[in-house]
């Protein structure tokens, strides 16, 4: 019957018989084994905390410097492509401003951030061709420094307008108009709105080609475009193939 050391208090355990002390060292000898067996295994030795700290480190840092490359390529790419927007918004710009002024017949009033021109007699119409102009025939062109937007204004007449309507409504002006004055009330008229040319335009500085408005023929407008904190300086010019001062 095997003994119980606590319930006796017995300080010394019984003597170990030779063949339990064989059995042992014969199985301390199995257990060494497997351990230099496993050892062998990982090359020899085992793996410190300080190798297994040191590893995690240099994969971190390697992690962290694919993360900032892919990061910086990502962030060139938006750029690469904002870039190509903006490039593609001036252009447009140039084209509709040229169009506009090449198809005009007089310029009639410029001054800080805005271009006011006359587009001629519409010949279609409701209006009788009359050689003055008329509110539909007005064109302003114009930074608005709230929004920095660069706009044309102009008049669009509602689809339910009959061309009595358009006559009563298309107002004729005198030619020695103040044709800022003019266009500035004629943007409480809820038909005269503006299109958005280009975004980020914070001023324009406008350039005629003689020193009297009758007598001009071309305008430069430099556009202060300022976009991905990158600020530049755009030209763009119209020249009037047919003038007609109006009367």
């Amino acid at each position: 019957m095997p003994h119980d050391y606590r319930t006796l208090g017995a300080v010394n355990p019984p003597p170990v018989s030779s063949d339990a002390l064989d059995n042992s060292l014969v199985l301390s000898e199995v257990v060494v084994r497997l351990h230099n067996a496993k050892l062998r295994r990982r090359g020899g030795r085992g793996i410190t905390l300080i190798e297994m700290l040191i590893a995690v480190s240099i994969t971190a840092a390697a992690a962290g410097v694919v993360a900032t490359l892919v990061s910086s390529t990502s962030t060139a790419t938006s750029a690469q492509a904002d870039g190509r927007r903006n490039l593609a918004r001036i252009q447009a710009a140039k084209a509709i401003i040229g169009d506009e002024l090449h198809n005009a017949r007089a310029i009639l009033a410029s001054g800080s951030n805005y271009l006011i021109w006359w587009s001629g007699d519409n010949p279609v119409s409701a209006v009788t061709p009359n050689r003055a102009v008329n509110l539909s025939e007005l064109r302003l062109l114009e930074v608005d420094t709230t929004t920095n937007e660069l706009k044309v204004w102009a008049i669009t007449w509602p689809d339910n307008y009959s061309a009595s309507n358009i006559i009563a409504a298309d107002t004729a002006y005198a030619a020695n108009s103040n044709w800022y004055n003019v266009c500035q009330a004629a943007k409480n008229n809820a038909n005269f709105t503006s299109a958005m040319i280009i975004s980020n335009c914070t001023g324009m500085t406008v350039t005629l080609d003689a020193s009297s408005f009758a007598a001009s023929r071309m305008a430069s407008c430099t556009l202060t475009i300022t976009d991905q904190n990158i600020t530049r300086r755009v030209l763009v010019s119209g020249s009037i193939r047919t003038a007609q001062w109006p009367e």
